[in-house]
């Protein structure tokens, strides 16, 4: 007979693990202002929010991961169902964020550039 998992138990970040999440941390905040403040603010809106399409993407599949999981009664997910759950409650902050950076996206981009004919795209 096997003792079941004690889920109560939190992954604590400790030694080299916790300075370098803190150092990619720094530099992807780094990475951000300098792309904000360097004259590329449109660039930096623009991957900011494939990054946040991205991460909706991610959400939205776990989402769907659980229910097929829920519907077809799996008993082998059980052991990982945590993840997909943590996604899905990611979701609504995804979703606040990438609508935020498209309003401002589209802000930014039509004061600055108008909107280009077929015929300039293509030459």
């Amino acid at each position: 007979m096997t003792t079941p998992p004690n889920f109560s138990k939190q992954y604590e970040f400790k030694g080299r693990v916790k300075t370098w999440s803190l150092i990619m941390i720094a530099v992807g905040i780094a990475g951000m202002t300098y792309g904000f403040f360097s004259g590329n603010g449109e660039r930096t809106f623009a991957n900011l929010l494939l990054m946040s399409y991205c991460l909706c993407g991610v959400c939205i599949f776990s989402i769907t991961f659980c229910a097929f999981q829920y519907v077809a009664q799996a008993g082998w997910s059980a052991s990982i169902m945590r993840i997909p759950h943590v996604f899905a409650k990611l979701l609504p902050i995804f979703g606040i964020y990438c609508s935020n950076c498209s309003s401002t996206f589209d802000k930014t981009s039509q004061s600055q550039n108008p909107p280009l004919a077929l015929s300039q795209l293509v030459t």
